[in-house]
Formats: C-alpha cells, sequence, structure tokens
C-alpha cells in the first residue's frame, strides 16, 4: 500500500486546482505587478483577482485582505503592528495553549517593550473560562489574542463569544485562524474579530503564502519596510502564483467541506472506537470539547511517542507527535501539560490529523497495523 498521510493539520497536499491555477503565473504572466508595462499588468490582475476569490470565500471585503509569506508573518504583523499604535504600558490577553508564533511574539514583546501579558489557563478539556477571561481586563488592555482551532487537539475556541467580550470592552481582537480557515465556515461579515491569520498550506495551497484579514479600516505598521505594496501593509514584490493558488485551493476546500465533513468526524469517531477496543491503557484527549472533525490526540500509555512515530514511519504511516514546529523537541507538549497531563502522558501522545484526501483503505490499514507496533514497543 503506498504511504498513509495523517498529519493534515502539520500540512496538506496541493488541491488539484492549484497547480494548474499557478503555473501560468510562474511561467507565462512573470511580470512584477508595480511594473506600469503590459506584463506587470496582467500580473496585477491575477493578484486582485485572487484576493477578490479569498474574500469572497471567507465573506471579506478585497481590501481587507493582506497577502504576507504565511501564518507566522501574519501573526507578527498583527500582534506586533496593533501594539505599536497602542497606549502604553499595554497588556495583552491570550491563552497558554496558543501556537507557538503566537506565545513567542508575546514573550518578544514582554522582553523588549514590557508589555504586560496574561496567559488565562484551560480546564483538562482545552477550553478556557470566559468568566475568568472578563475577570482578566483591565484598563490597560489593548488586545485579545486567541488562536480559533488548536493545532494539536483540535479544540475550538468559542471565538464568537470571545469577540462579542472584546466588543463590549472596545478591545481589538485577535483570532489565529490558521488550523480553521478550510475545516469550518468563515463569516467575516458577520464575526467580531479584528484580524484574523490563516496561512495556504493548511487547507491545500501552496507553502510559503498566507495572509490577514485586517477590518474596520485598521492600519497596522508595515514588519517589511520597503515598497508600497499591499497598500502599505508589506513592502516586497507580491507572491502572484501564490496568491492565485491559494485562492484556487480557497474554493475546491470549501466545496469538500460542504461535502466531506461527515465522512472526516465518521472516520476521527472510528479510530477512537477501535483503538479503544483494540489497544489496552491508551487515553484520548478533549473527547468532550468542541473540537474539529479531523483531530484526534490520544496517549498510548507506557510508551513514548516517538518510539510509535518511528516506528509507524517504518510502516509508511505519517503522523505526528504535535506541532510540526516543534518536531524534533524531547520536552512533553506544553498543551497538553497545560490541560492536566503528566509528563509520561504527554510524552506518549499522538496526533492524527485526517485530510479530505483521507480514505477508509487507509484508517483500515492503520487500525490493522497498529496495535503490533504498540505491542512490540511496549514489550520491548
Amino acid at each position: 500500500m503506498k504511504p498513509v498521510y495523517l498529519d493534515y493539520n502539520a500540512t496538506t497536499p496541493l488541491a488539484p486546482p492549484a497547480l494548474p491555477a499557478m503555473l501560468p503565473y510562474l511561467r507565462d504572466h512573470y511580470g512584477n505587478p508595480s511594473s506600469f508595462h503590459s506584463r506587470g499588468a496582467r500580473a496585477k490582475k491575477g493578484l486582485e483577482e485572487a484576493r477578490e476569490v479569498v474574500a469572497g470565500h471567507l465573506r471579506a471585503r478585497p481590501q481587507e485582505i493582506v497577502f504576507t509569506g504565511g501564518g507566522s508573518e501574519a501573526i507578527n504583523l498583527a500582534i506586533k503592528g496593533l501594539l505599536s499604535t497602542s497606549q502604553k504600558p499595554a497588556h495583552i490577553l491570550s491563552c497558554v495553549t496558543e501556537h507557538k508564533a503566537v506565545l513567542e511574539t508575546l514573550n518578544h514583546l514582554r522582553k523588549e517593550s514590557q508589555t504586560l501579558v496574561t496567559l488565562l489557563p484551560v480546564d483538562a478539556e482545552g477550553q478556557i473560562d470566559l468568566d475568568q477571561l472578563r475577570a482578566e481586563i483591565r484598563k490597560e488592555t489593548v488586545l485579545l489574542a486567541f488562536m480559533w482551532a488548536n493545532n494539536e487537539t483540535g479544540v475550538l475556541h468559542p471565538i464568537h463569544k470571545i469577540g462579542e467580550i472584546a466588543r463590549g470592552h472596545k478591545i481589538p481582537f485577535f483570532c489565529d485562524a490558521v488550523q480553521a480557515v478550510g475545516k469550518i465556515p468563515i463569516h467575516l461579515d458577520t464575526l467580531p474579530v479584528d484580524l484574523m491569520a490563516f496561512s495556504a498550506h493548511k487547507f491545500y495551497g501552496p507553502k510559503g503564502m498566507g495572509g490577514l484579514y485586517v477590518g474596520r479600516e485598521r492600519f497596522l505598521p508595515p514588519l517589511v519596510h520597503g515598497g508600497h505594496q499591499e497598500r502599505g501593509y508589506r513592502g516586497g514584490t507580491e507572491n502572484v502564483a501564490g496568491a492565485v493558488g491559494m485562492a484556487a485551493a480557497l474554493g475546491w476546500v470549501k466545496d469538500q467541506m460542504g461535502r466531506n465533513q461527515a465522512s472526516l468526524k465518521a472516520m476521527r469517531d472510528r479510530l477512537a472506537t477501535e483503538i479503544r477496543e483494540r489497544i489496552s491503557r491508551v487515553k484520548i484527549h478533549a473527547e468532550k470539547a468542541d473540537r474539529l472533525v479531523n483531530t484526534l490526540n490520544v496517549s498510548f500509555l507506557d510508551l513514548e511517542g516517538q518510539s510509535l512515530l518511528m516506528a509507524m514511519d517504518q510502516e509508511g504511516i505519517c503522523v505526528s507527535q504535535g506541532a510540526a514546529c516543534a518536531s524534533g523537541a524531547i520536552d512533553p507538549s506544553p498543551i497538553l501539560l497545560a490541560m492536566g497531563l503528566s509528563p509520561e502522558e504527554a510524552k506518549a501522545s499522538v496526533r492524527i490529523s485526517l485530510g479530505y484526501m483521507t480514505r477508509s483503505q487507509e484508517i483500515d490499514f492503520f487500525l490493522d497495523v497498529l496495535p503490533g507496533i504498540v505491542k512490540k514497543i511496549r514489550e520491548g
């Protein structure tokens, strides 16, 4: 059997229409979008058409979409940009289970500009307490920063409710939606967020391409200084092919989302059920929480997850132990520790994330191979 890829939260293969859409801009329409000649104008047309498509799928206005080099850049632009225009001293309210791109940005600001940062804890299901969020807001609070979907557990934060709290206090709200776009419907015209980051390669688009929704005519100073591309938000020649590929992927994934959510959930739930039936001493995390239908995080007690990953890779199965950005780390997942797991339980965890190209035969193979691998490692 060909390799079984079950690591879609790390990255995704290109959607079928993405590469054909990109090729003309790599091969023929290669002009600089800022040039005044016909080749530049053709590239500019492709760029702005892609912006219109992305905005349409997210229910935003084209002028609210800023193209970036990926999700991490969009996150940095949002948080650092907003802070630079805010009152001092400044306080940011976020969560302990945010992605490293958010947490490391907050750590940088805490060290470099004495920004005050409060990270809300989570319960055993990975969820925050909204009453505690309200209680932590202070007069110096200039930003709420919360992810929509957790990359390791799939837990969904109540973004609409958080946004309503932010609006009630007239505080800007930034949402890291990198794991959400392409997996759940996004309606920015009714969503109470001011800034939202997304990344193409998480929804079957090209790597090195992302975006930031900037609502309410808000201006952020650029991270990358240079020309006046992206309406002054980001200097540098635009990645036209990447933008076109992202737009094509988003259209494809929106169609897949409407047709395949139920089958993804069925496969995820089957995995949970049969793993429990076939293997002893397992613990499934955030099972009671509202979460992405494609994500299953499970600990196989009495072994180390990295050993399991290597053994499964030898069988042609690709899964992970958590965030791809933290791969190679020997420390237990901070996200699982924050949920109350012991270091041993966290180190025994594996994240299985399905995608729209996952087939039931791959789940069959995974379930047939997994018990023997676990048994061998535990006995070894």
